[in-house]
């Protein structure tokens, strides 16, 4: 799906304040669309926005280069005329979603539009330039339209309108007016990632004479931005966009029933044993009876992180590699352990999760010069000294005493 939104423009928000890569989400749509005409009902469609469900005809489904269908037609969207409406559900939820409605330059060309929130969030409009109407917009249903009837080019940035939504969305259901004007359409990006993890060997392998010392540092994070962050974001993108609404000041998502995994059991060490788990930050709940082994959660139930905030465990573990495993014995390189840890929970009532990544930058998108996001942590353990033998007693000779004659006197 093509970025139909200027470069430079308000999708800058979730691009550079959020640092969310754009998604593309042409095989996320699952839409119904259903085109009503002169306010009856039409003929119901099904199926993926990037095809053509009427062959030969602008409804629904494309913004054609020019007449009813050409070889330079796109997969932008889905095009609609006056009293048309269309369903769009996502596969999965989307956080700071952004719909592009385009070809909105004439009166009667306008749109309602109605959010399906996971958890109520908050809507904020943006338009290509200052002849635009939101009038009536709030958080659950988005009016926009066009006030001056100068016409533009579909492609043309004046006949645009960017509503995001401030939260986390299945998906829309959006309204042409009936009578209207004119054909519109929209089109669908953004998006943000809401949990991450990090996992960094951070001291050792050190062997200690009987089992090998190793700290780890794990991250978790709330990717999503705070309050503070999304006013800014908006107030900035509002000074640009040439006309705007904001249905309320937006709030930041918790992560709630936050949980950290981490399992530690490998064949080749008889016993793992966990020396200190701490919190440094304090802002969790730590699992006293943690071992990693037959209890490997880290937190205690029902915690949570604030929006745009990461939390550190420290792990300090001794490893005692197992005498009957077949990597020790013949050992002569080393064995290399990999591990993750595994970060769940709910954001805005969407069960979220990820795996760490080897390093110490949890964002979902880094991939702490690894290549990957989400890279087991690996551990190269050196082969164990070989045991000094005991040296053997050597046994000292004792000299058998040798009688000393004694003289027996004569008799005189």
């Amino acid at each position: 799906m093509k970025r139909l939104w200027a470069a430079n423009h308000v999708d800058s928000l979730r691009r550079v304040r959020f640092g969310a890569a754009f998604v593309m989400l042409t095989a996320l749509l699952v839409p119904t669309f259903a085109r009503t005409a002169a306010g009856a009902p039409g003929t119901p469609y099904s199926g993926p926005v990037t095809e053509e469900g009427n062959p030969g005809t602008t409804y629904p489904g494309f913004f054609p280069a020019k007449g009813e269908g050409s070889t330079n037609d796109r997969s932008k969207g889905v095009e609609m005329a006056e009293g048309d409406r269309a369903t769009i559900e996502l596969s999965e939820p989307l956080f700071y979603s952004q719909w592009i409605f385009t070809d909105v330059d004439q009166p009667g060309e306008a749109f309602t539009v109605r959010p399906t929130w996971t958890e109520p969030g908050e809507a904020a409009v943006f338009g290509g330039d200052e002849h635009f109407a939101f009038d009536g917009t709030t958080a659950t249903e988005v009016h926009l339209d066009d006030a001056n009837g100068v016409g533009s080019d579909h492609q043309l940035l004046e006949g645009r309108v960017q509503v995001d939504f401030l939260g986390a969305v299945t998906g829309i259901d959006a309204m042409r007016d009936y009578p209207g004007w004119g054909q519109s359409g929209f089109a669908v990006g953004g998006g943000c990632e809401a949990a991450g993890a990090a996992k960094l060997l951070a001291a050792g392998p050190t062997w200690n004479g009987r089992s090998f010392d190793v700290t780890f540092e794990l991250r978790v994070q709330n990717h999503l931005p705070s309050s503070a962050t999304l006013l800014d974001a908006i107030r900035s993108a509002q000074a640009q966009a040439a006309s705007s609404a904001l249905s309320g000041d937006p709030q930041g998502i918790l992560l709630d029933d936050l949980q950290l995994q981490d399992q530690l059991a490998d064949a080749a060490f008889e016993d793992i044993t966990v020396i200190s788990v701490t919190n440094p930050g304090g802002g969790l709940a730590l699992n006293p009876n943690y071992d990693g082994l037959a209890d490997d959660l880290l937190l205690q139930p029902g915690d949570t992180i604030p929006a745009e905030s990461t939390e550190l465990i420290v792990l300090e573990l001794q490893y005692t590699p197992a005498a009957d495993a077949g990597v020790w014995g013949e050992c002569s390189v080393g064995y290399y352990y990999e591990n993750q840890s595994l970060v769940s929970g709910s954001a805005a009532n969407v069960v979220v999760s990820d795996l760490s990544d080897d390093g110490s930058n949890p964002s979902p998108g880094a991939d702490n010069g690894s290549g990957g996001v989400d890279d087991a942590t690996i551990v190269l353990f050196p082969c164990p000294p070989e045991p000094t033998p005991t040296p053997t007693p050597i046994p000292t000779a004792t000299a058998t005493p040798v009688p000393t004659a004694t003289a027996t006197p004569v008799p005189t």
